[in-house]
């Protein structure tokens, strides 16, 4: 169990482009020394838009996308010399190739533990026909607001906040990972709307590549912050 508590301020700065720099302003301004997990969308990809959802999976990050990922690990050891870098990775080809280039930005030399996060985590849409016949029906946009907002039958697409509460457990529990190591998942915008959510109460439906939740935690409390460069917010966590 978590218990929440929500604030929000103006960022200090304007949005910017560069993929990855609100996380890197996030942990570069976070506390030192506690355990640290980050939520992170994958790096660029092409559109999907046209591709069969049974073919989603397989989609790869362009060019462009695996060169802003090696960045952005350059940019984290940078920013945490000396602490070890675990990834973790969803099943899409995306996220794998996400991961494979952070680590490579990272630790040129392989010196990072990459983790399959997904296994405990239960897929998102439970009837893919149902789910597509209702995106066709109102649309992507309006079916995250109502998904978000809990209208969506649970037999269709699992309850947000539920959802959300597995992926924290799993991300707040740093099975087999040590103080010193830095946590990274590498996985989607969908979960970052319902993390977003459930942590802040706040309903985004848009979220950049590279761009995620920084949760610090130390013994039976911590914090998760999120910024998208016009707002940063912050929630204290209690951990059971």
């Amino acid at each position: 169990m978590m218990d929440l508590t929500t604030a929000g301020k103006p960022a200090a700065a304007a949005p910017r482009s560069n993929p990855g720099a609100h996380v890197l302003d996030l942990l570069r301004d976070g506390a030192t020394g506690e355990r640290t997990a980050v939520y992170l969308r994958h790096s660029i990809r092409a559109s999907l838009a046209g591709v069969p959802v049974h073919q989603q999976l397989a989609a790869e990050i362009t060019p462009e996308g695996a060169l802003r990922a090696r960045e952005f690990g350059g940019a984290l050891r940078r920013l945490v010399p000396g602490r070890r870098l675990v990834l973790g990775q969803t099943i899409a080809r995306r996220s794998r190739m996400t991961a494979e280039c952070i680590g490579a930005g990272y630790a040129p030399g392989g010196q990072f533990r990459t983790i399959d996060y997904h296994r405990d985590i239960d897929d998102l849409i439970l009837d893919v026909d149902a789910f597509l016949a209702l995106r066709r029906a109102i649309g992507w946009e309006a079916l995250l607001q109502r998904w978000l907002g809990r209208g969506v039958p649970p037999d269709v697409m699992r309850d947000p906040r539920a959802y959300a509460d597995l992926h924290l457990a799993q991300l707040v529990a740093f099975d087999g990972i040590d103080d010193r190591d830095l946590f990274v998942v590498i996985g989607h915008d969908i979960t970052l709307f319902a993390l977003v959510s459930r942590l802040f109460d706040r309903t985004i439906t848009t979220v950049d590549f590279l761009n995620g939740i920084v949760i610090d935690a130390d013994g039976r409390h911590g914090e998760a912050r999120f910024s998208d460069g016009e707002r940063t917010l912050a929630t204290t966590l209690k951990l059971a």
